[in-house]
């Protein structure tokens, strides 16, 4: 654009209406709340996450194509492509999260909780995306898993945590076990697992003789720290062996407590205590 007509008259290029990467991201974010929510509603979710998962899916896009939020994937033939790559990638999405929940024992009891914490001054608001728990045989513990999905590919790192860098799933797990300990003082509440979801489709490389779904479930493994204590395992993933579900190293069928991954109960403790203290310094 010429000086004169950027400067003089102050004239700005024309905005064009496209679908940006943020906007996927909403609209994933959307589907899988309103996905969840009807799945909590729910008694069978085998068949909600089987033969029943593209009807739901229909059903949550259907709604969301009548939300003026997302009236711009409507226009147009390209979006239209797009709206079908959508469902394709939606679809696989709720696959490998219908694995990692019916895999273990954990169940929703959440979704989009309110965040609000203030610590020394400092007031933290927010959402956290999926809180999933599960109640022990005996019914003494309580086990809290967080979900926190994300549109593009999260590492989670103690390193970052450390240096106050990447303190939100701790911070929200903290904010989930101080809520249910004073809601269940009889209760033993524990933190079994938080965790980033990458919301993708990732394309596999075609392998002859390849299984395609151990694979997918391979790629699409949520990030994050796992409570490694026998117990807490045993309910998040049923299956003993290479863990398709969670991110943790297995060696001769046993969990290596190494890397940023897993964690022990009494470290997991001392966690949260750094992060609050980290988050109340500002870094």
């Amino acid at each position: 654009m010429p000086i004169f007509l950027q400067y003089g008259l102050k004239l700005k290029e024309r905005k064009t209406s496209e679908v940006q990467a943020f906007d996927i991201g909403n609209l994933y974010h959307k589907m899988l709340e309103l996905f969840f929510k009807r799945l909590m509603k729910t008694k069978d979710m085998e068949k909600a996450f089987g033969e029943k998962l593209e009807e739901i899916l229909e059903e949550v896009l259907g709604e969301l194509w009548q939300d003026p939020e997302f009236s711009l994937f409507l226009s147009g033939g390209r979006n239209e492509y797009l709206r079908t790559k959508l469902y394709k990638n939606g679809k696989r999405i709720l696959w490998a999260l219908g694995k990692q929940l019916l895999g273990g024992a954990l169940r929703p009891k959440a979704i989009e909780e309110k965040f609000k914490m203030e610590e020394d001054g400092i007031s933290l608001i927010g959402r956290i995306d999926r809180v999933d728990e599960c109640l022990s045989e005996d019914k003494k513990a309580l086990y809290l898993k967080i979900i926190d999905y994300k549109s593009g590919k999260k590492e989670f790192s103690l390193r970052n945590l450390y240096a106050g860098l990447d303190l939100q799933l701790p911070l929200y797990m903290d904010y989930v076990l101080q809520k249910e300990k004073e809601k269940n003082p009889d209760l033993e509440v524990i933190p079994s697992a938080l965790l980033y979801f990458t919301m993708d489709n990732p394309v596999i490389p075609y392998e002859e003789k390849q299984d395609l779904d151990k694979e997918r479930l391979k790629a699409l493994k949520p990030k994050g720290l796992v409570n490694i204590s026998e117990e807490s395992l045993s309910h998040l993933e049923k299956d003993g062996g290479e863990s398709l579900l969670l991110p943790v190293q297995c060696k001769n069928g046993e969990v290596e407590e190494k890397g940023a991954g897993v964690s022990g109960r009494k470290k997991l403790d001392a966690l949260f205590i750094l992060c609050k203290e980290r988050d109340s310094r500002g870094g």
